[in-house]
C-alpha cells in the first residue's frame, strides 16, 4: 500500500507528509508483559558498545561528493520520505480489543488525539498513545506494544484540528439591541 504514495508513484505528494495508521495483527504471539518489580539485566558493557560503533562505522558506505555533474543527482528527493506509519502492535504479535469498546489501539489514539491534538506535534501523539496504550490488560495479563516507522520524516507534523470550521460571529449586545 505504502509504495502507491511514494515519490517515485505519486509525485503530486512530494514533500507532503504521509500518516498511515494500521489496526491490524502482526502475529499471533501474545505479550505477557513484564513484572515491573522484577530486576532488569545488566546493560552491555561499555567495551562491547564502543567496538560495534566502531564496526558500524567501518562498515559504513562513503557519501558521493558532488561535482557539476551531479547537480541533478543531489536535486533528487528519496522515493521514501515524508511518512508515518502506526502500527497498532509489533510485528509477531497480536493486536488486542474490547469486544464492547474496540482495538485498545484505536481507543488509545482516539483519546489522545482528543485531548491534545490541537496543540501537539503528531511525533507526540503516537508517543503519548504508545504510553495510554501500556496501561491496558486483559484477564489473561496481556499486553499490547504499538509501532511507530517513520520514513525520512524531516518536519513537524501538527493537525490543528478545528481550524479549518467558520467561526460564528460573536453576539453582541448592540447586534441583541436591533435584532429586537
Amino acid at each position: 500500500i505504502y509504495e502507491f504514495f511514494n515519490n517515485r508513484n505519486c509525485p503530486l505528494l512530494r514533500g507532503k507528509p504521509k500518516f498511515f495508521i494500521v489496526q491490524a495483527c502482526r502475529g499471533d504471539r501474545p505479550d505477557q508483559g513484564v513484572d515491573s518489580s522484577e530486576a532488569s539485566t545488566a546493560p552491555p558493557s561499555p567495551e562491547k558498545t564502543l567496538s560495534k560503533s566502531k564496526k558500524r562505522r567501518a562498515e559504513a558506505l562513503d557519501a558521493i561528493a558532488c561535482t557539476p555533474d551531479a547537480a541533478d543527482v543531489a536535486r533528487a528527493r528519496p522515493t521514501w520520505e515524508d511518512m508515518i506509519i502506526a502500527y497498532s502492535t509489533i510485528p509477531g504479535y497480536a493486536s488486542l480489543r474490547d469486544h464492547e469498546k474496540g482495538t485498545w489501539f484505536v481507543q488509545s489514539l482516539v483519546e489522545v488525539f482528543m485531548s491534545h491534538a490541537h496543540d501537539t506535534e503528531l511525533v507526540d501523539l503516537l508517543r503519548m498513545t504508545s504510553e495510554r496504550l501500556s496501561h491496558f490488560t486483559n484477564e489473561m495479563g496481556e499486553k499490547q506494544t504499538c509501532n511507530v516507522e517513520m520514513r525520512h520524516l524531516y518536519k513537524r507534523i501538527y493537525l490543528n484540528p478545528g481550524l479549518g470550521r467558520p467561526r460564528s460571529p460573536p453576539h453582541s449586545p448592540r447586534l441583541q439591541h436591533l435584532e429586537q
